[in-house]
């Protein structure tokens, strides 16, 4: 795929991206971007200023989206990161993409059939006290799976390729002998489409894939934009 430059910075980006998270300029077709001067200390001010200004308008932003999601029809599109690593040899990406599914570990004894459910049960079983991880990724997945957004979750493959999930059901629990080997106990339904390698996948992106989080939600709004164009692209 020919990629195209951002007319401000020379950022490389997607052929259908009208934002440059790299500038945070908007785009639009055929239109110019004139540069930042910077000849004399006066346009060196005028540069600082306008960064600045930037940023605070991409703060603000995120902090809308949010409260609000990025609308997407009737519907917020909200956008994550979810790490799918190896458990014990098996290939739990592997594993998820088999059956459509993305999700974690964690198991107990019982059959939760809600994420409220799994917090009464681990309570009941005294599992996993103290586990901060586990709260986040409980809570993350919650809202993940939430009917009310459009969630896509931007994951990786063993092999460096990348994807984006569509979340497409609730969330579902299974602990026999398969799901506990690849440790995908919590789980939802979901449609995979291939993205590619790393040239298509926003900065703001790998570094939740590089965090620590085993979910997180992408709160640039240069990251969003091009996750919500890219999957309209890849579903047609």
């Amino acid at each position: 795929m020919e990629m195209k430059q951002c007319p401000n910075c020379g950022e490389a980006l997607h052929p259908d991206a009208n934002f440059c998270p790299a500038c945070m300029r908007q785009l639009e077709p055929g239109q110019e971007v004139s540069g930042i001067p910077v000849q004399n200390a006066g346009g060196k001010r005028t540069g600082r200023f306008l960064l600045c200004a930037a940023a605070l308008v991409a703060v603000i932003a995120a902090v809308l989206f949010f409260a609000m999601g990025y609308v997407q029809g009737d519907k917020a599109v909200v956008v994550w990161t979810m790490q799918l690593r190896p458990n014990g040899g098996v290939d739990s990406f592997a594993f998820c993409m088999e059956r459509d599914i993305v999700g974690f570990g964690w198991g107990l004894s019982g059959t939760p059939e809600t994420v409220s459910g799994y917090r009464a049960l681990r309570t009941q079983e005294g599992a996993y006290p103290g586990d901060t991880l586990l709260n986040a990724t409980l809570d993350s997945f919650e809202n993940m799976t939430a009917t009310d957004y459009v969630n896509l979750v931007r994951v990786r493959d063993a092999d460096g390729y990348y994807y984006i999930c569509e979340i497409t059901g609730p969330y579902q629990y299974n602990r026999d002998d398969s799901h506990e080997r690849a440790g995908i106990v919590n789980f939802a339904a979901c449609t995979f489409y291939r993205v590619g390698f790393v040239d298509l996948v926003p900065q703001a992106v790998l570094d939740k894939l590089e965090g620590d989080g085993v979910i997180q939600c992408v709160l640039d709004v240069g990251a969003i934009e091009e996750t919500e164009q890219l999957w309209e692209m890849l579903r047609k």
